[in-house]
């Protein structure tokens, strides 16, 4: 391999690391996750999935 193809190399591939995600987005999604989680947990045990079963919290 030659100079060139290696500086292409590691170009692209530091194009690719740039890409990702940084941390305050992954944190930021899995808060978001776990919210959302949390919520739709609470609604299906107060409400119910109609067909399945009737709500299991008063």
């Amino acid at each position: 391999m030659d100079f060139a193809s290696i500086r292409g190399e590691i170009a692209t591939l530091r194009g690719r690391i740039d890409a990702t995600p940084r941390t305050g987005t992954l944190f930021m999604t899995a808060i978001v996750t776990a919210v959302l989680t949390v919520l739709l947990t609470i609604l299906v045990l107060k409400f119910g999935v109609p067909g399945l079963f009737g709500g299991l919290l008063p």
